[in-house]
């Protein structure tokens, strides 16, 4: 009986989601937006301009940087607060070799794996050998280097750890450390203050950075400018003056015209857009930024959607797209109700 009610309430929630999926329809607009999406495709071949490459072969005089400290150092301090944590800011350092006795490992009781790590602690505070003690005792695999865990930044060890080492203090050894699946002991070798280097000491450097910066991205637009009217001019790409730029051609595609997304290029809608709009082949109208530069680009290639072709692909195209929004309704439908849905908790005597 039970196994029928249950059966029940399978089929009546299969038709209910069935009854809510049979509303769903695609329309012929739908059907023919979906195959142009995908049917178009385009190549591109493109010359980039990163302004990383250009700030990297410009030469700032020490006059230049002087000028610049003098009317913009708002911007030196504002490049040196963005990056302080970064660049120049070094966290405390702690170097410690460490023993490690696992528990629950070999019948051994959580009570007899303590008392055992404290007759060790003893031993290591009378003065034995840690390393000793860590190649005899520990289950970590720093055993065979005698428990050595190098220089490592406070801020990415364990907070345990860490705050059992500061409390000791460098050349000590810590108390016994219980995690939740070991027991730890720590010798303290070193602890490195943290430092932050000022203003006054790399104030010239950000200048000197902020100053490349800025030529190369005027640099930088120059240049397309005049790769782009060379282009343009002869229909070729320019490849002498691509040249003695000391840039390259590149190629990407294909890739749909109405996707954002380019490989090799990633997310550039404004390029995506002007090679819709022109819809074949051609140089594109226009400098198109991209993360770190901008680009000069000509479509090389063109295959458009054709009409012939949508009337035999559309029945499998409409079946596609209708069980993708059926899925979509479902989902939606589902998530709808379990947001209003109430839970009470009723409880007995």
């Amino acid at each position: 009986g039970k196994f029928e009610e249950q059966l029940r309430d399978d089929m009546l929630r299969n038709k209910l989601k069935e009854t809510v999926a049979s509303g769903v329809s695609v329309s012929q607009a739908e059907v023919k937006d979906l195959y142009e999406r995908t049917a178009t495709h385009a190549k591109l071949t493109y010359v980039r301009i990163l302004d990383h490459e250009l700030a990297a072969k410009i030469v700032v005089d020490e006059p230049a940087i002087d000028e610049f400290l003098a009317t913009s150092a708002d911007q030196v301090t504002q490049a040196y607060e963005r990056d302080k944590a970064r660049l120049y800011s070094k966290p405390r350092k702690i170097g410690v070799h460490r023993l490690v006795m696992q528990k629950d490992k070999g019948g051994i009781g959580d009570a007899d794996l303590r008392a055992k790590m404290d007759e060790i602690h003893k031993q290591a505070v009378e003065g034995a050998d840690f390393e000793a003690l860590v190649r005899r005792w520990s289950e970590d695999p720093t055993a065979e280097t005698g428990g050595a865990a190098g220089l490592l930044a406070e801020n990415i060890m364990e907070p345990q750890l860490a705050s059992a080492a500061l409390a000791v203090g460098a050349g000590k050894i810590s108390e016994v450390i219980d995690t939740e699946r070991s027991l730890i002991l720590l010798s303290v070798d070193q602890i490195v203050d943290a430092a932050v280097t000022p203003i006054d000491v790399v104030k010239r450097d950000i200048a000197r950075t902020l100053i490349a910066q800025q030529r190369a991205t005027a640099q930088g637009g120059e240049q397309a400018e005049a790769l782009l009217a060379a282009w343009k001019e002869t229909g070729a790409a320019p490849t002498d003056l691509i040249a003695s730029y000391g840039l390259a051609l590149d190629q990407a595609g294909p890739f749909s015209p109405t996707e954002s997304f380019v490989p090799g290029l990633g997310v550039v809608p404004a390029l995506v857009k002007a090679v819709a709009e022109l819809g074949g082949k051609g140089v594109l109208d226009g400098v198109y930024p991209i993360e770190g530069g901008r680009i000069v680009a000509a479509v090389t290639s063109w295959s458009g959607a054709d009409p012939d072709r949508f009337e035999q692909l559309a029945p499998m195209i409409r079946a596609q797209l209708l069980q993708q929004k059926q899925k979509e309704v479902l989902t939606d439908w589902q998530q709808d109700l379990i947001a209003s849905a109430r839970v009470e908790r009723l409880m007995r005597d």
